[in-house]
């Protein structure tokens, strides 16, 4: 008998402290829909026409940090081009070879700065920067740690699709 009522105290215990909850008028606050594009992102492809464009060093420094409601776009180029060394070949004539030594280093330098304000509605974002008004969709992809849009120019009759594509980092 003592071993049942034990046995009994120790159960109704168990679920008194399972079912207890130390802070029970707390209420729970909704989450913040926070928009996918806020981050650091730093551009990774570019294509044209469906074609992967090889860029350079530099080109893969062009970085976009956004925040809740600004952004900034950085653009690199080369600060340093190679010294060429010119020599005559049998013919006479002069050819550029570069050197390859260490006064040769190429450096990618912040060739642009801009920082503006955005705002979406759905996968359509609006960017100003610089008094100049952009209207891009954006597509988030590989769980929103990527994301692309697309650029189309007409010169002469010719159509050219441009999608540039950023990485979450």
């Amino acid at each position: 008998m003592k071993k049942k009522k034990t046995l009994s105290v120790l159960i109704i215990s168990a679920l008194f402290l399972v079912n207890c909850n130390k802070d029970d008028s707390s209420v729970a606050t909704p989450t913040k829909n926070v928009n996918p594009i806020i981050g650091i992102w730093k551009l990774v492809e570019e294509h044209e026409n469906g074609i992967a464009l090889r860029l350079s060093d530099c080109s893969l420094e062009e970085t976009y940090i956004f925040s809740a409601e600004q952004f900034v776009h950085e653009i690199y180029a080369v600060s340093q081009r190679p010294k060429a060394l010119f020599e005559h070949d049998n013919s006479n004539a002069v050819v550029e070879n570069l050197s390859q030594d260490n006064n040769n280093v190429i450096k990618c330098e912040k060739d642009w700065q801009g920082v503006g304000s955005w705002s979406a509605q759905e996968n359509n974002y609006t960017l100003k920067i610089n008094g100049t008004t952009e209207n891009r969709t954006i597509r988030f992809t590989n769980a929103s740690h990527k994301f692309y849009y697309e650029e189309t120019t007409t010169t002469f009759g010719v159509t050219i699709v441009k999608r540039y594509v950023y990485q979450r980092q």
